[in-house]
């Protein structure tokens, strides 16, 4: 059983995935800008209830990434060497680069300053944090690069699987399967438990997109998802938290792309300050937040803690932008590598 494409023809249907990328980017942001702030327990709780609204920050993320690869290769029927030679050098220059500046700025901050990073230069310490990217690593801020790596890198594989409804549907069943039975990720080689954890939503993103799932995303249908969450926030407090996390981050999903599809009608430029570098700042941002991080908590005055997180949020959005509009205008081939374009 075959079933028609869905591609986006329209300006309005780019800009309703154009929304949606920058809705995943801000959620991302506003996560980073809350982490490791020194406050009391009650603010740290009121913190973890809002960011737990969305939990789905990283399956939307992948779920996006899928959707892409279907639209740009897979549809066009492009080659596994189309892939090695555009995609995978976006994903491992800033990889391995961004990956051992951390590894070196950490051993250097511990050598002239009182910083206790627990880092130690060896090695068998550069192999193990490209062995075990774990989420958890205080090396591999970059983890879900090696995520989606291993994803393109099965694209043989994922194409074989579109046959049809029939076995991208057992797919999709098997890696439901998977999901659970690595969740919520050991650390393991190449972060593998992650990968399996992810990789659901991922394939959730090419399905979407091969069998026009679009048109189904109603105002009742987001209604009911609405209606889904909040008694899913109800319940994850009785509920284990690994039968919690899909179920919800798939409504999460799929009512974020009918806020996109609603967003475009009204607001079709929404985040179009940033829309050309969402993937740099994914890369950047969370260095430019570690900055205002560490001067709030140097600061020790938690009335400022407003302030540091909106801060946060704008230097984690446009300090990537700012750096790569000079890298644009530098036009230096290696920075620009590097930064992913």
């Amino acid at each position: 059983m075959e079933i028609t494409d869905s591609r986006p023809k329209t300006k309005k249907q780019i800009d309703w995935l154009a929304i949606l990328r920058g809705s995943a980017v801000f959620l991302v942001t506003v996560f980073h800008a809350t982490q490791n702030m020194k406050i009391d327990e009650v603010t740290a709780q009121y913190i973890d209830n809002f960011n737990d609204l969305f939990i789905f920050r990283m399956p939307l993320f992948f779920f996006i990434s899928g959707y892409l690869l279907y639209h740009t290769k897979i549809r066009k029927n492009g080659s596994f060497g189309s892939i090695v030679r555009e995609r995978i050098p976006r994903i491992v220059i800033p990889y391995i680069v961004i990956t051992m500046s951390v590894y070196f700025a950490k051993l250097a901050a511990e050598m002239y300053t009182n910083f206790d990073s627990e880092a130690e230069f060896s090695v068998k310490e550069i192999i193990n944090i490209f062995l075990f990217p774990s989420v958890d690593s205080p090396w591999v801020t970059l983890w879900f690069l090696n995520t989606v790596l291993i994803f393109f890198l099965c694209y043989p594989l994922l194409k074989i699987s579109l046959k049809n409804i029939y076995t991208a549907s057992l797919t999709l069943l098997i890696l439901a399967v998977l999901h659970y039975v690595f969740f919520p990720g050991e650390k393991s080689v190449l972060d593998i438990s992650q990968v399996f954890i992810y990789f659901l939503f991922f394939y959730f993103g090419i399905f979407f997109a091969r069998f026009g799932l679009l048109k189904y995303i109603t105002a009742l249908f987001a209604v009911a998802g609405f209606i889904l969450m909040a008694a899913g926030m109800f319940a994850y407090h009785f509920f284990e938290f690994e039968y919690f996390y899909l179920p919800y981050s798939l409504l999460g999903i799929t009512v974020f792309i009918y806020l996109a599809l609603l967003c475009e009608k009204t607001v079709p430029t929404l985040f179009s300050s940033f829309r050309k570098y969402y993937y740099q700042i994914y890369l950047l941002g969370m260095f430019f937040q570690t900055g205002v991080r560490v001067a709030y908590n140097l600061a020790g005055n938690e009335n400022l803690l407003f302030v540091s997180v909106l801060l946060s949020i704008i230097f984690g959005l446009y300090g990537p932008v700012l750096v790569c509009k000079i890298a644009e205008r530098l036009k230096w081939k290696p920075l620009l590598r590097i930064l992913g374009f």
